[in-house]
Parts: structure tokens; sequence; C-alpha cells
């Protein structure tokens, strides 16, 4: 009789709790949870390419199914904790029609690159991130917004099989292959095109420098002549004069020879002056080559900015949105420090739908991406000798020793999961941070405009009690105490008969978008540059055309 009544209490309670859950509202996802889906798909798709593997491709139904069930497990989350988080009971069958395989991953942590880490550390959840048959992925992520575990993120990621994917990706590589080829082959014809003009140019100035040379003889030449045949002349003057005329006909010729001299020398006269306008006509013509030239080469030296600058654009939004995504991955401070799912189970572990074995944490520190910041081997915190105006002094490494009361300073340093905030700042001043026992340098970092900043504590930094360090310009400005909180489990779900990568939802530019935006500007610049050469081409055989006519 106790059984049957144990039996009843326990039913109305299921029912209540169902209806319960029903009940509830759908946690809808925010801007930073895409931004964290889009991250985690990169961290996979990254993993199976250090395993040979192709990257998955984002599929929107295969996202809709994992944002549908993320959405409604952190509605009941936010009011029972995130260890009620479970598994998709039917997300086999809510994958779009066509699928070949069906897998699922889910976890709960603090961070998008803590559910990876700790999906790599779990040999279920690592044999669906790396099954190499897989081909589409879709990933939700929302952060709780409150309950016992306010600032979690609950996560999933459904992997998929579709055929025609593989297919797609290999010719768009292909094709992006053989268009970058095309390029280089177009710059390549219009460097030696360039080369050939100038070395026309060069021997254009040879052969009018040859030119002149022949006209300077020449003139000294008929010189030489005119002043023998004056002589000649001035002789027979002479001779003519001193025999009184005595003989008219030796008058006559001589005066008949004077003339056909003066003839001649005419002639010659008009000869070398016909060949000096010619040698001017060709001068002129070779200096228009040298400048159409010269033009030519500034096109080629305006397109080689153009593609410069279009570098340079694409590195500096790159480099914004890479500082946008470390900046979104630093999680609000949970009230209350997350619950592992099994009391058996370490604080950083997974569940598989399929296997119900648990991975350790330490497993998951060893496959997870570096921490962040690198500690060096000096510990005396010596600056670079070199003082650079405007660019801040940078320390090697901290030394503890100086951290005692005397500098401890007045900001806050508060601990949030794995996330530290730090308040009471200069506001727009950049400081140089640095986490203790063992120094890690955290690199720059510039206060807002509120005198505060946030960092990702590292994932190898330990549990318990730590210093975190700031410096201005090499100098020590404080220092306050913090404390790492233990980490928290993670469940998934193994394959079922098959796997295949997802992509996510698309939250702003990836840096694939950045890269395909700079190749096309660069394409676009290189294109100008080669049509100006050719029309700058035609232009110098049009003048060599006419110089010739």
């Amino acid at each position: 009789m106790r059984i049957k009544t144990l039996l009843s209490v326990l039913a109305a309670l299921a029912v209540t709790f169902v209806a319960t859950v029903t009940a509830l509202p759908m946690a809808p996802a925010s801007a930073a949870d895409h931004q964290a889906a889009s991250r985690i798909h990169t961290l996979i798709n990254d993993y199976r390419a250090q395993h040979g593997l192709s990257p998955l491709a984002w599929n929107e139904g295969l996202a809709g199914v994992a944002g549908a069930w993320t959405e409604h497990s952190a509605a009941v989350a936010n009011v029972q904790g995130a260890g009620s988080f479970m598994h998709n009971p039917n997300f086999m069958n809510q994958y779009p029609a066509g699928a070949l395989s069906y897998s699922e991953n889910i976890a709960w942590s603090m961070s998008a690159d803590q559910s990876f880490q700790w999906w790599a550390g779990s040999a279920p959840h690592r044999a669906n991130m790396l099954r190499g048959a897989d081909t589409d992925i879709g990933i939700a992520v929302v952060q709780l917004t409150s309950g016992p575990n306010k600032g979690a993120y609950l996560a999933t990621a459904n992997f998929g099989q579709y055929e025609g994917t593989a297919a797609r990706i290999e010719a768009d590589r292909k094709a992006a292959a053989e268009e970058a080829e095309r390029v280089e082959a177009e710059r390549k014809a219009a460097a030696e095109e360039a080369a050939r003009v100038e070395a026309e140019r060069k021997a254009a100035a040879e052969e009018a420098a040859r030119i002149e040379a022949d006209r300077k003889a020449a003139e000294e030449a008929a010189r030489i002549e005119a002043d023998r045949k004056a002589a000649e002349q001035e002789a027979a003057r002479a001779d003519a004069e001193r025999n009184d005329a005595a003989d008219q006909s030796a008058a006559d010729k001589a005066a008949a020879e004077k003339a056909a001299a003066e003839k001649a020398a005419a002639e010659e006269a008009a000869r070398a002056e016909a060949e000096r306008k010619a040698a001017e006509q060709e001068a002129a013509r070779v200096e228009a080559e040298r400048q159409t030239a010269e033009e030519a080469a500034r096109v080629e030296a305006e397109r080689q900015a153009a593609e410069e600058a279009a570098r340079v654009e694409a590195e500096s939004n790159a480099a914004e949105e890479a500082a946008g995504i470390q900046a979104a991955a630093v999680p609000a401070a949970p009230e209350t420090t997350p619950e592992p799912t099994s009391a058996a189970t370490p604080p950083a572990s997974a569940s598989n739908e399929e296997d119900t074995d648990e991975a350790e944490p330490a497993a998951s520190a060893e496959q997870g991406a570096p921490a962040q910041g690198s500690a060096s081997a000096d510990i005396n915190g010596a600056a670079s000798t070199a003082r650079t105006p405007g660019i801040p002094v940078m320390l090697e490494s901290s030394d503890a020793a100086a951290l005692t009361p005397a500098t401890k300073g007045d900001f806050r340093a508060d601990s949030r999961g794995s996330g530290l905030a730090l308040s009471g700042l200069t506001p727009g001043a950049t400081y140089q941070v640095f986490l203790h026992s063992t120094p890690i340098n955290m690199g720059l970092v510039a206060a807002d405009d509120q005198g505060a900043l946030a960092l990702a504590v590292p994932a190898e930094l330990p549990a318990g009690d730590h210093k975190v360090a700031l410096y201005l310009d090499g100098e020590l400005v404080g220092w306050q105490p913090f404390t790492v909180e233990a980490a928290v489990d993670v469940m998934a779900a193994s394959a079922v008969a098959g796997s295949g990568p997802a992509t996510l939802a698309n939250t702003g530019l990836t840096r694939a978008q950045l890269m395909v935006g700079g190749l096309g500007a660069l394409l676009v610049a290189g294109g100008m540059g080669i049509l100006l050469i050719l029309r700058q081409q035609k232009r110098v055989g049009d003048v060599a055309d006419a110089s010739r006519i």
C-alpha cells in the first residue's frame, strides 16, 4: 500500500514538473550568444583541420534545431539551474530532410572556449567533432539571465551528413585557387610589358644619342670642307688679281668654280639642316615614349599602393573583430558557483547520449586552447631600454617581490567564474596586466571611459587565490588579490548512424568574409591598374605611329 502511495505521489510530481516546463517561455538568444556560437564553430573547424579533416558547413536548419532546444532549456534552467540541461530526445526527427547521420553535443559552462575544451577532452564528444563523414553543423548558445547559475552558458551542437555539401565546398575552393592563379598571371604579364617598354625607351635614347653624334660629326666635316674651299677660292682670287685678270677665260673659269663651290656648300648646309630636324623629331619621339613609360610605372605604383591599403584595411578590420570577440567572450559573473551534474565527476566534465563515461578536467585542459598572454623567463620585470614616443613601455615579466602592502593600490578586482573585472582605473589609460603566482603576461589592455576593464582568466590558472598587478608605462601602479573558482560539468550525446558538420548564425563579418572582401578589393585594384597600363601602351603605339608618319 505504501509503495502504491509513493508511486502516485511521484507520478503527480512528474506531471506537475512537465506542466511547469511546458508553460515556461523560451529564453531568446542575444547577439553575444550568436558570437559565442560562431566561436565554437571556428574552434571545431580548426580542430578538424589539425586532424586532416574538412570543415563543417553551417546549416541553418540544424542551427534552428539546436536553437529551439537550447532556448527552451535555458527557460527551465533560469528557474531550476543549469543542472536541468539535458539532451533533446527528438533531435533526430527534427533534422532537415536528407540527413544521412545524426549526433548532438551539449554543455553548460562559463564560456564558449570552455565548452569546446570539455568536448575535446571527452572521447565521445571528441568523436562527434572528428567524424570524417559529416558535412554540416548547427550550433546555438544561450546565457542564463537568472536562477542559481546566472551567467552560465548552455551550448548545443547538432552534427549531420548531407550529400552535395563536400562537393560544393571543394568546387568553391578550386574556383578561388584558379582565380588567384589568373590574377597572378595577369600581374606578371603587366610587369613583363612594363619592362619591355622600359627597354624600348632606353634603346630609343641610345639611338637618339648616336644620331646627334653623327650630326655633329657631319657639321664638323662640312665646316672643314668649307674652310678648305674658301682657302682655295681666296688663293685663286689673289692669283687672278696678281695677273691683272690677263686671261678672261681663266677668270670666267674661276668664277664658275666659285659658283659651283657655293652651290655645293649651300646643298651641304641644307642636308645638315634636314638631318638636324630629323634628329630633333626622333629625340621628341623618344621623350614621348619615356614619359609614357613613366606614366605606366606611376600607375603600377598606385595599384600596388591600393593593394597595400586594402590589405592593411582587411588586417585592421580582422584585428577589431578579434578584439570584439575576445571582449564578448568574458561572461558576467554568476551569483552561485555552478554545481556538477554528477557527484562523482570532476568540475570540468561532459556527458554523451550514447556513452555515460565522463571526461576528466585534466584531459580537457590538455586538449584546450592555449592560455591568454605569455610569461617571460625573466622575473626581474625589466622594461625595454628604448622608449619610443607614443608607444607604451612593455615589461617582459612582473616581480612578485614588488607586490607589497605599500604598493597595493586603490582599484578593485572582482572574479566572476572565468572572468576578472577591474574598476577604479584611469579612464582610457592602457595598462600592462600580469597574473601571479607564476607571472602570466596578459598584454596591454585599455580601460573604458568608466575606468573599468575585463579579462578572461587563462584556463591553466589553477583554482585558488591569486594576484593581479597593473603597470603603466613600465611602472607598477598597484595590485589586488582575486580568487579563481572551480570549473563546472558538461554533457554531450554520441552520434547516431554517422555525424556531420554544421555552422553558426552569422553575426557580423567573420575572418573568412574579411579575407574574401580584401581579395575582392585587390582584384578590383589590379584590374584597374592593368586597364590603365593597356591604355598607356595603346597611347605609346599611337605616338610611335605618328612619329613614323
